[in-house]
């Protein structure tokens, strides 16, 4: 998918978008938003453009999925498509009968209550999938809420009788990265694409993405006063997230939060 297309020709294209003049346009241009991305990115536009918050908020939605469905999709319905193993037999058992496996260019959501599970499930993804694969790819573990946890993940790799060296090598195909708020989250994303755009080799292995979560980076953007601001950030994560996808055949797990109402029904 490329940023680059003409901004205008694929407003045109959206039912929203295509109500936007020249002179829209225009001051568009004198701030340098002429691309989709910077469209997206761009911040009080409603104010530039004189239009209500809630229009533009659904301009950058429908732009959005409009760059997703140009997205050529040959790479994720190849005759003989590589799949990953997620090392968890009933997993990938559960994956390939609705036709889901662990492929790269896919993004898949990992969701349920607090304290199910769901990060413990992120760590043996990611030493399962460097246990198979470390010598040509690695894992970066995005952590928005601090409990990746070093110690168990050592605990994991010692209750598989490995080896000093096995460990190290296991380890070291692991990245962290703490991004604590939305916007960081965002910039991670960022940096990594343009190191990955620039063919920069110390991103170029990472093949697999565990975000772990989104619910923490989303938390602070619940009042209806801080949710179209959020909901921009939601449209801009998406378009990263299918770029980095599908353009380098990135696999993505990212873990969500489920909420059950407490309500008894007699």
């Amino acid at each position: 998918m490329e940023f680059k297309k003409d901004l205008q020709s694929l407003l045109s294209q959206t039912k929203s978008g295509k109500q936007l003049s020249e002179y829209h346009m225009k001051l568009l241009s004198k701030q340098k938003v002429t691309t989709p991305h910077e469209f997206v990115d761009a911040a009080n536009l409603h104010k530039l453009l004189a239009l209500g918050l809630d229009h533009v908020e659904l301009i950058k939605r429908e732009l959005l999925s409009l760059l997703v469905k140009s997205i050529t999709l040959k790479k994720l319905y190849l005759k003989n498509p590589l799949s990953y193993s997620t090392g968890i037999e009933e997993v990938d058992k559960l994956l390939d009968s609705i036709g889901q496996p662990l492929r790269p260019s896919r993004v898949w959501e990992l969701y349920g209550e607090t304290g199910v599970g769901k990060t413990e499930l992120l760590h043996t993804l990611a030493v399962n999938f460097v246990g198979k694969y470390r010598y040509r790819h690695q894992v970066l573990f995005i952590d928005t809420k601090r409990d990746f946890d070093s110690e168990r993940v050592q605990e994991i790799l010692l209750n598989r009788e490995l080896d000093i060296e096995a460990i190290n090598s296991y380890t070291n195909a692991i990245n962290v990265v703490e991004s604590i708020s939305l916007q960081s989250l965002i910039e991670t994303l960022e940096t990594m694409l343009e190191k990955l755009s620039a063919s920069d080799d110390t991103v170029s292995r990472i093949k697999l993405v565990l975000i772990d979560s989104l619910a923490a980076s989303f938390i602070l953007f619940r009042s209806s006063h801080e949710r179209n601001q959020g909901r921009s950030y939601l449209t801009k994560l998406a378009i990263l997230l299918r770029t980095l996808a599908c353009q380098y055949d990135i696999a993505f797990v990212l873990v969500n939060l489920s909420l059950f109402s407490t309500d008894e029904c007699e």
